[in-house]
């Protein structure tokens, strides 16, 4: 499973909690927003958070399947106003808000509303760690939904927010302190949100406690088998063969000690050693005529 995707998913809903119209009316996957919304009073918005697609392209084979800057992940919100009627029996019937300026307007502001508290509130927390989690924003998709026949009329507003991540947590790898998944874990238990501290719950024995070796951890990474890790050799991987290492050249070996010659020169001179005495003709002077 892909821990990032639910922490994420979840940071989201975090993030967006009592930051738009929809005030706490904000839930994972959940229909429970729209029942928050429907029960007492007039129309009030909602946002129900998921996450799509999640796409995964290895540049090299195994080699980057948990590299999130390969990653397309599709994180949609939903966003729809909803009340709650009765018919003149009594009968308590659902209904997504119709499809007016107001209403149309109201989605607006909540998308709004809902980009600024995952990106553009500084002074968010859980928007804080939401683009710790994530590494780029490549694209968003806005899609409107719509109907009006059988007696249904309703206006609703599907953001889906394509971003890349940062690298996924891999087995033999203890995150530290101030990694954005333990950061959400901390910042889950100190605001135990409806299914937010029971993401981190879940999550948090998940992870593991047991720090692998660095070559382990980067086989895990690369996707490689023992072997082709060792041949790599990244920091701390045991060899195949093991090292011998030539100490440095002594030049006062110890009595006894074997040593190789080492040819050194005292002096040098530019007489011919065989017959120092030996006279050689006066050189005769060169003379050229030039026309």
């Amino acid at each position: 499973m892909s821990l990032l995707r639910a922490v994420i998913r979840t940071t989201a809903v975090g993030a967006l909690r009592d930051q738009t119209w929809a005030q706490e009316r904000v839930s994972d996957s959940s229909m429970t927003p729209i029942a928050q919304a429907v029960y007492g009073g007039p129309a009030k918005p909602y946002i129900l958070v998921y996450t799509d697609r999640d796409d995964i392209s290895p540049v090299q084979a195994k080699a980057e399947l948990y590299n999130g800057q390969n990653r397309l992940l599709q994180l949609t919100m939903e966003i729809g106003v909803a009340s709650a009627i009765r018919d003149p029996s009594g009968k308590l019937n659902i209904q997504i808000a119709n499809t007016d300026e107001g209403m149309e307007l109201a989605c607006d502001i909540v998308q709004a509303q809902a980009l600024a508290a995952l990106i553009g509130n500084p002074q968010s927390a859980w928007g804080e760690v939401f683009k710790q989690l994530t590494r780029k924003v490549h694209r968003v998709l806005t899609v409107r939904g719509g109907q009006s026949g059988q007696g249904v009329k309703y206006s609703a507003r599907r953001v889906i927010v394509v971003l890349s991540t940062i690298f996924d947590a891999v087995p033999g790898e203890v995150l530290l302190d101030n990694h954005p998944i333990n950061k959400f874990i901390a910042m889950a238990k100190s605001n135990p949100f409806l299914h937010v501290l029971d993401t981190a719950n879940v999550i948090q024995p998940l992870l593991t406690n047991i720090n692998a070796p660095s070559w382990r951890q980067a086989q895990a990474f690369l996707g490689l088998d023992a072997e082709a890790v060792k041949i790599l050799n990244p920091d701390g991987t045991p060899l195949p063969v093991p090292l011998f290492e030539t100490p440095p050249y002594d030049p006062f070996p110890a009595p006894g000690t074997p040593d190789e010659y080492v040819p050194s020169v005292k002096d040098m001179t530019l007489m011919d050693d065989d017959n120092p005495e030996q006279e050689w003709p006066p050189l005769e002077p060169q003379y050229h005529d030039y026309d």
